[in-house]
């Protein structure tokens, strides 16, 4: 690791951006991790043409949209292993431990960042959950990736 907060900051906007299949108004990543705590991915954007709320879970097997899998995959992990840095960075570097993450990317390039610095209380999927109603105003009916076992 050898990047700056503010550089994977851009990094990881970057890359979120990348693995988008289409054009998008604006775009979510949760992410969870620490001690004690399943490290978990997801995230969705908002299409721009329908104006539907596109999860991208299990992306790779939808049929009304084209993704390069090898690349999707490629680019999840990198995100996945930037964000992990960032987390760390922000630990030695702010002394901030924080849990959750939300990463918030619109279609001019601004992002904003949110935290949760309390370890995420219930199940992955009451989370995921909590987050979308929050975030998004219902809960798209698909799964959480945990990390460490693959689709739950």
């Amino acid at each position: 690791m050898n990047h700056t907060i503010d550089e994977l900051h851009i990094q990881i906007g970057n890359n979120f951006n990348s693995i988008i299949p289409s054009s998008y108004s604006k775009a979510w990543i949760y992410f969870s991790s620490g001690k004690d705590v399943v490290t978990t991915f997801w995230f969705c954007y908002i299409d721009k043409k329908s104006q539907h709320i596109i999860p991208m879970d299990r992306i790779c097997d939808r049929k009304d949209i084209t993704v390069n899998a090898n690349e999707y995959k490629r680019l999840r992990s990198v995100i996945v292993g930037d964000l992990l840095d960032l987390q760390e960075l922000y630990i030695r570097e702010l002394n901030q431990v924080w849990y959750e993450l939300t990463y918030e990317l619109n279609e001019n390039g601004t992002f904003k960042l949110s935290f949760d610095y309390e370890k995420p209380q219930g199940s992955l999927e009451s989370q995921r959950e909590k987050w979308c109603i929050s975030h998004l105003g219902f809960i798209p009916v698909v799964k959480t990736e945990d990390l460490r076992r693959g689709k739950i």
